[in-house]
Parts: structure tokens; C-alpha cells; sequence
């Protein structure tokens, strides 16, 4: 039997597929894994991640907490009002098979949304990831946890 991939090279094989967007078969050949060793590699990897980060994201969740982060940007930035910075981008993915224009989105591409909102403090307050980018910006947003909370 040949030697288990580590956990180190696992991470590795991870940042670089979320860093640059590529394939499975482009990050193959830095890798020197098959596609579908990375294809696992990637996925158990981000579990764990998500396991192992779940509370370092954390959005307000009472009104005190709310109105404190509405304080942090009125005091940090003289910005009134305001409960959270909200950003997206498009990630360009290949069209999965049989999806149609679901993921066709406006700038021509198919792609899933990354949508974030941060505090005054430049953290994570929410991270969604995977709408499909036929969406716009109003409709990814209205669909989250961050608007069911607002």
C-alpha cells in the first residue's frame, strides 16, 4: 500500500483550488494526485474547516448585539445606522450538466455567489456561499440568514 496523503497536503491541495478557481485536472499537475483523490481531498478538508472554524463567525442574535455593532460604525467609521458591509463575487464554475441558464450570470459566465457581510471591525458576521448566479445581488441577499435575522 502506498502512503495515506497527509492532512498538510490536503490543506495545501485546498487553498490552492479555492486561491485560483482551477480545475481538478489543472490542479492535478501540482498536486500529483488524481482528480479524484483531489475531488475528496478538497471536500474533506472544507468539512473540516467549517467544523473547526463554526464559532468564529458569529452574527449578532439580540437586539443589544445588533445596536453594538451599529455603534461600532458610528464610532469607527461616522457611519450611521448601519449593521453590516455586504459584498459579493462571482465565482465561475463550469455549467453543471442539465442546469440550463440557472447559473448563467450577467456578466456572461456561469458561476455560484460568495456573499459576506463584516462588522465595523473588518470581521465575518455571515459567509454564504453556492447561489447560483441567475440571482441578483437583492435576491441572494433576501435569501440568507442575516435577512431572516434583520
Amino acid at each position: 500500500m502506498r502512503a495515506a496523503i497527509s492532512p498538510k497536503e490536503k490543506l495545501a491541495v485546498t487553498l490552492h483550488y479555492l486561491a485560483t478557481g482551477s480545475y481538478f485536472k489543472q490542479v492535478r499537475y501540482t498536486a500529483i494526485m488524481s482528480r479524484q483523490a483531489i475531488s475528496e481531498a478538497i471536500m474533506d478538508t472544507c468539512e473540516a474547516l467549517i467544523y473547526a472554524l463554526r464559532n468564529c463567525i458569529k452574527m449578532p442574535s439580540t437586539a443589544e448585539e445588533w445596536r453594538s455593532v451599529s455603534d461600532e460604525f458610528r464610532v469607527l467609521h461616522n457611519f450611521y445606522n448601519c449593521i453590516g458591509a455586504v459584498d459579493g463575487k462571482h465565482v465561475k464554475i463550469k455549467r453543471p450538466n442539465g442546469s440550463g441558464a440557472l447559473y448563467y450570470n450577467y456578466k456572461g459566465t456561469y458561476s455560484i455567489v460568495l456573499t459576506a457581510i463584516a462588522n465595523a471591525k473588518n470581521e465575518f458576521v455571515m459567509v454564504d456561499i453556492g447561489c447560483n448566479g441567475r440571482v441578483s445581488d437583492g435576491g441572494i441577499l433576501f435569501y440568507t440568514k442575516f435577512w431572516e435575522r434583520l
